[in-house]
């Protein structure tokens, strides 16, 4: 088997290989005769039974086309490994060429892996968003108004007497009784919760928003050309969940899901690249570098 690159475009390869006579060719054969010969029927033979020969009689063309299936992805998984090339894609298999008996020449396009070339760790500093402030009491006291008016009832206005008759909204007042219609212990136990769920959310933002800053850092420590395969399967996969959006055009649309696409992926292969470098699972490559940060902060403080 020969296997070569015949061309280069950032993270696409395009293989040419040929596969003259041989054990391989054997192997292909027979793998497609044993395929095959569950599927079809063969006068004389239950299926599956059927001799070499008599499918070559009455399923030649099917026979070579089954057979042309398994060498191609024979040789292309070969070929990978000896050219040492690590795909995150399929293969695009084009301009295949059987000369009987024993000779098939054929292209496969696929995207590679790409190199990640980044900056140290060490030089990792981000634009660290600042700490949230302490719950206030207006705060709690505003969640208290919105819970008021979702649970406001209507009532008849007037003497209500009239069949159609307007209505008027009454809020509850924020006591004892509205807590605990809420399941609280009383309202000092609802505005307990209330701020501690604020309190909750205000430092869930504050940890995306550090993430965010982190993830912009690495961003512009690196370089690399991103697979377009990912970027387009991600883009499909976005189309998919945010294509009934209104309020833009499908094309300005697509072009925020292609930015938003290509940064994922460029941030997966950071993260992927760091995991490797510091030996440490991918899941908790965050963590490690709010650790990094956290130390480089005190040191300057």
């Amino acid at each position: 088997m020969k296997s070569k690159v015949v061309k280069k475009n950032g993270c696409r390869r395009v293989l040419e290989i040929e596969v003259s006579s041989g054990q391989r060719f054997d192997d292909a054969r027979s793998g497609a005769y044993k395929e095959l010969r569950k599927k079809v029927s063969v006068p004389g033979y239950r299926r599956g039974k059927a001799p070499l020969d008599a499918v070559v009689r009455h399923y030649q063309a099917e026979l070579e086309e089954e057979m042309l299936k398994v060498l191609i992805s024979s040789a292309y998984q070969d070929a990978i490994r000896e050219l040492v090339l690590d795909p995150v894609s399929f293969p695009d298999i084009t301009d295949v060429h059987f000369e009987r008996p024993e000779k098939v020449s054929f292209k496969a396009a696929v995207d590679i892996r790409p190199e990640v070339r980044m900056k140290p760790i060490k030089q990792l500093k981000p634009k660290l968003p600042e700490r949230p402030g302490e719950i206030e009491e207006k705060d709690v006291d505003e969640v208290l108004r919105q819970l008021q008016r979702q649970n406001a009832r209507l009532v008849p206005a007037g003497d209500g007497q009239a069949p159609d008759a307007e209505k008027k909204e009454v809020l509850p007042e924020i006591d004892d009784a509205f807590a605990k219609d809420l399941g609280f212990d009383g309202l000092a136990k609802l505005k307990e919760g209330i701020a501690g769920s604020l309190k909750q959310r205000k430092e869930q933002q504050y940890k995306s928003l550090r993430e965010e800053a982190v993830i912009d850092a690495l961003l512009d420590m690196a370089s690399f050309e991103v697979p377009e395969s990912m970027v387009v399967r991600r883009l499909q996969e976005l189309s998919r969940m945010f294509g009934g959006v209104q309020g833009d055009s499908q094309e300005k649309l697509d072009e925020k899901l292609r930015e938003i696409a290509e940064r994922q992926i460029r941030v997966s292969f950071i993260l992927e690249k760091i995991s490797q470098d510091e030996h440490i699972e991918i899941e908790k490559v965050m963590d490690f570098l709010m650790e990094k940060i956290a130390g480089h902060t005190s040191q300057v403080t």
